[in-house]
C-alpha cells in the first residue's frame, strides 16, 4: 500500500501554532497586551529611585498589594463566571489576579507622587553619614577602582534612621550631628518623599 503525499496546505493548515490562527484583530490585542506590559516593567523600573526615597516605603507597598489583590480578585473572580470550564476559569482569573497585584505597588508609588497637591516643606534633620557605592550593570575589571557613582545618604528624622539614594555626593562637608536641610513633598496618601531637584 503506499503512502498517499500530504493534502495540499495540509502542514499551513494543521501545524500551525494557535496564536497564527487568530485572525488580524485577535493578533492586535495581543501585541497591545504585550507592549502594555513592557512599557509597566519600564516604568517600574525608573519608579524604583523614588521607591529608595519615599519614608516608610514599606508601608506603602504592603497596603499596595493588599489593594491589587482586592482590586485583582474581585475582578478575576466576576470576569471568570463567564467561562464555560474550570480550567478557562483559572486561566482568566490568573490573567486578571496577577498583573494587578504585581503592579499595584506601582500604582500606589505613581499616584502617591503624581496626584499630590500640597507644598513641598524644608526639612532639618541631623546628618548621619553617607555610603558611596559602585553600580555598574555591566561589572569593573578585576584591577579597576572606579569612583563610587550611587551614594546612600543617612540621616536621624523624627527620632528614626532613614537613608535614601542619590546619584550625587551631597553634604559632602558634613560631619554626623550637623544639622542638614532635605525637600520633603507630602504624597496623596501620606506617603512623603525626598525630593532631590
Amino acid at each position: 500500500m503506499k503512502n498517499l503525499p500530504p493534502e495540499p496546505g495540509f502542514f499551513e493548515k494543521k501545524n500551525k501554532p494557535a496564536f497564527f490562527k487568530t485572525d488580524a484583530g485577535q493578533k492586535l490585542k495581543v501585541w497591545l497586551i504585550v507592549l502594555s506590559l513592557l512599557a509597566l516593567v519600564v516604568l517600574y523600573v525608573f519608579e524604583f529611585t523614588y521607591f529608595d526615597n519615599t519614608f516608610d516605603v514599606q508601608g506603602l507597598i504592603i497596603r499596595s498589594l493588599i489593594l491589587g489583590a482586592i482590586a485583582g480578585g474581585a475582578s478575576g473572580y466576576f470576569a471568570a463566571k463567564k467561562a464555560d470550564d474550570d480550567i478557562e476559569r483559572i486561566q482568566i482569573f490568573l490573567l486578571i489576579f496577577v498583573p494587578l497585584l504585581v503592579f499595584s505597588p506601582l500604582a500606589g508609588s505613581l499616584s502617591n507622587r503624581l496626584l499630590a497637591t500640597a507644598p513641598d516643606k524644608i526639612e532639618k534633620v541631623e546628618y548621619w553619614e553617607t555610603q558611596g557605592r559602585v553600580v555598574d550593570r555591566f561589572g569593573t575589571l578585576k584591577d579597576e577602582k572606579p569612583a563610587a557613582n550611587t551614594f546612600l545618604l543617612f540621616f536621624m528624622r523624627q527620632g528614626k534612621l532613614e537613608r535614601i539614594k542619590t546619584k550625587n555626593l551631597l553634604f559632602e562637608n558634613a560631619e554626623r550631628g550637623d544639622t542638614i536641610e532635605i525637600n520633603v513633598r507630602p504624597g496623596f496618601w501620606g506617603y512623603e518623599w525626598v525630593a532631590l531637584n
